[in-house]
């Protein structure tokens, strides 16, 4: 194991934050069996031992923790609250101060946590270790935890609740001091996280990432300052207070002069890189949402890149990636980001057949299809007299509609094929009993309005109701067909690609003619159901 140098407290004002990413090589202490404590005496002693530590009740500490090892845990531990607490009001810079190692925190109970007292203290610091919250909470009436060189932060419940920062990395990047700030890595699966008075997490370190999946994160200026580094984010609930005092004392509170905003980019230290693809992020009291917040003029370029997550403002469209666009959801009262044209259907898409022309349509498809998140399904009727049947094989073309789906501008059409869909259209009772005249029904496909393709059509029995359907495998312009006699068909299910549909709105609203009778027919309602076959 490395022994480190003892470091003594420092000052707040010689402290420059940030956060780096490196994931150190740590010992494997293997834990013995764990040992109770009740009272500052034991708790100090086994700090040093290393092991899982359980607290058997509720401990104050006025002084120094760990002095047996020169005030450093260097061992592998575990601490489990059992529902009880460690409150700290040693006047030490570093209340746990662990190197080379790995802490981790839980609370098996409930209810119990680690609370330091007094200005200019860190609850908890990390150099060249592993520090892992499973549950339980930190309060730091200055900073919560501050990760140094090589040092990484992995946190899955509890909270951390911070005056100022709650968590924070180092910007210093000489090796000369022992406490630079290179090569840090935080993760936040969940738990929550909150700066009363600052920003939440502030990164300005060398080498850093943070990774966050879940959880809460909460600032008075700011969820995250990204001062150097790459931050990717897919979940969790990421929030600015805008109630931070920005012309406040630097050395207290770490704002650094900075304007409020979620995502605060000051970019001071180095380049920043954030992405994000989910996690809703809100902005209060005239914070910003995403911005350089430093009020600076620098070189150091900064990236966002938005494929998802919901805003309480609208972003910056710059800022969200191609083929990608901001919708204001009117119930949530948000701005959510979603693919323009990429998605999976897997389900039903409707035309309520409200528009003129249209005919009422629910499309289910047997298997997942990539569209248009809000891709919409179009029935439009079409003048029958524009179609051409296939001499050889006879029939009486009763009527047709043109069947796509589109993206959501309502005109490009989205090709669907090779998915085995059933069509269903409803009928009335009087076209019902008109049908059924004829010795069989076919379904015509055409293609640049000529036949290709007829397959049989199956009316249903009255008793089950007016519709009739036919299986395809994609989407395009259909025909229905009567014949009477011997006349020759073919019940092959077509195979070709979907034909782009053009100047749908001007095609006839006649749908269906009754040929035999030479009167038109009112429109039909369809409902084509595209079921798993």
């Amino acid at each position: 194991m490395v022994n480190t140098r003892m470091v003594n407290a420092l000052s707040a004002a010689a402290i420059v934050f940030g956060t780096g990413l490196l994931v150190p090589s740590l010992a494997d202490n293997a834990f013995a069996e764990s040992v109770t404590v009740n009272n500052y005496e034991s708790l100090n002693a086994e700090l040093c031992k290393g092991g899982e530590i359980v607290l058997g009740a509720d401990i104050s500490v006025d002084a120094w923790l760990a002095t047996d090892c020169d005030w450093i845990i260097r061992n592998n531990t575990t601490i489990d609250f059992n529902g009880h607490t460690i409150t700290s009001a040693a006047d030490r810079g570093y209340n746990i101060d662990f190197q080379d190692a790995t802490l981790t925190f839980k609370d098996s109970v409930g209810g119990g946590g680690y609370t330091q007292l007094g200005a200019n203290n860190t609850a908890i610091a990390i150099t060249n270790g592993k520090f892992i919250l499973e549950s339980g909470t930190i309060n730091a009436t200055t900073w919560g935890v501050v990760l140094w060189h090589d040092s990484e932060f992995e946190m899955n419940g509890g909270s951390i609740i911070a005056d100022n920062l709650a968590i924070s990395g180092n910007g210093t990047t000489d090796p000369n001091n022992s406490r630079y700030g290179s090569n840090v890595k935080i993760t936040i699966n969940d738990g929550v996280i909150e700066s009363k008075d600052d920003w939440a997490v502030y990164n300005p370190s060398e080498n850093s990432t943070i990774d966050v999946h879940g959880g809460s994160i909460t600032g008075g200026s700011g969820a995250i300052a990204a001062n150097r580094g790459t931050i990717s984010i897919d979940g969790g609930v990421f929030k600015s207070l805008g109630t931070a005092d920005v012309e406040g004392d630097v050395s207290q509170d770490g704002t650094r002069g900075y304007e409020n905003a979620v995502i605060g980019i000051p970019k001071e230290y180095g380049p920043v890189t954030v992405n994000i693809s989910g996690g809703t992020f809100i902005n209060e009291n005239g914070a910003e949402l995403i911005a350089d917040v430093s009020g600076l003029d620098n070189e150091n370029e900064a990236t966002v890149n938005i494929s998802g997550g919901a805003f309480s403002s609208e972003p910056v469209a710059d800022e969200i990636i191609a083929g990608h666009e901001a919708e204001l959801n009117e119930e949530e009262g948000v701005y959510e980001i979603w693919p323009i044209n990429i998605d999976y259907v897997d389900g039903w898409l409707e035309d309520g057949g409200d528009a003129e022309g249209h005919v009422s349509t629910t499309v289910e498809f047997g298997s997942s299809l990539i569209a248009d998140r809000k891709a919409t399904l179009s029935a439009v009727e079409v003048d029958a007299g524009s179609l051409v049947l296939d001499e050889s094989k006879g029939g009486e073309l009763l009527g047709a509609v043109d069947i796509n789906m589109l993206m959501r501008d309502g005109v490009t059409v989205i090709p669907v094929e090779d998915n085995q869909l059933a069509v269903y259209i409803d009928l009335d009772e009087e076209i019902h009993a008109m049908l059924s005249e004829y010795d069989k029904l076919f379904a015509v496909y055409f293609e640049n309005g000529e036949e290709v393709e007829r397959f049989e059509v199956t009316l249903s029995n009255p008793d089950d109701g007016y519709w009739l359907m036919f299986e395809t495998t994609h989407l395009s312009t259909y025909g229905i067909v009567g014949v009477n006699g011997e006349e020759e068909s073919s019940t092959a299910t077509p195979e070709t690609g979907t034909v782009t549909r053009e100047g749908a709105s001007a095609i006839s609203a006649a749908l269906l003619t009754a040929v035999a009778v030479g009167l038109l027919v009112a429109i039909i309602t369809f409902t084509f159901l595209i079921r798993r076959i």
